[in-house]
């Protein structure tokens, strides 16, 4: 939006920069741009702006490259680059991209537009981040409904409230069976009341409750070992 001469996206792997997006003013310019990978080297053997970015994981400047020599200086030469700018962007806190810009004018990331690419940079960590976590909560959700045999959430009361796909095709119950009921009734034990209490008791106490019960199937029972947990305890650790 603000026109400048050239950007360049790429991961850091390895202390790599390899490109995967640009843009360029002049469009001819977009090719040179996708081979634009160079190793990004410590601060004392390169003053560029990437390598200040890497190691600070800040929003970095140069004003002017004419008088620095770095390892972009060939490039900036043939293009008559003035001013760059580097945007990290943060990964499990490690450095997973670099945004590069360049301009042929000089002093243009000063002043207004820094304070523009420092909420860019802070945008795209957001955003990077919650893809992440969405892809995390779809992996464990399928994990959870595919890779085990029997998993069930209740309330409070010990009613019902979710049960994983396996758990319907073992079991043979339907989810409108089961959604809803009290766990406690699945269980094949003589005295459910009296278990009902020292299962509180236990969890209450402690946050979990671990052994092997008798659990009811839709046409037979089965030993299985269950392991129960307390969420507010869970979300107190």
């Amino acid at each position: 939006k603000v026109d400048y001469a050239f950007c360049i996206v790429g991961r850091v792997e390895n202390k790599i920069f390899k490109p995967f997006f640009t843009r360029a003013q002049n469009k001819d310019n977009e090719e040179e741009l996708k081979s634009f990978m160079f190793e990004i080297k410590a601060q004392n053997k390169c003053k560029c702006s990437a390598s200040k970015a890497f190691y600070s994981k800040k929003v970095s400047y140069i004003s002017n490259v004419v008088d620095l020599k770095n390892c972009m200086s060939d490039f900036f030469e043939r293009h008559n680059i003035s001013s760059t700018c580097a945007i990290p962007v943060v990964k499990k806190l490690k450095v997973a991209y670099i945004i590069l810009i360049f301009d042929v004018i000089p002093n243009i990331f000063d002043g207004e537009y820094l304070h523009l690419l420092n909420e860019i940079q802070q945008d795209l960590i957001f955003a990077l981040k919650k893809i992440e976590d969405e892809k995390f909560f779809w992996l464990t959700n399928t994990a959870v409904n595919e890779g085990f045999e029997l998993v069930i959430i209740t309330d409070e009361n010990f009613k019902i409230i979710f049960v994983n796909n396996k758990h319907i095709l073992i079991s043979g119950y339907t989810k409108k069976e089961l959604l809803g009921k009290n766990i406690i009734n699945f269980f094949a034990i003589d005295k459910p009341k009296t278990f009902k209490k020292e299962l509180l008791d236990t969890i209450k106490n402690t946050g979990e409750f671990s052994n092997i019960i008798k659990y009811k199937l839709k046409n037979t029972s089965k030993d299985y070992y269950i392991s129960m947990f307390l969420y507010d305890y869970m979300a107190g650790e």
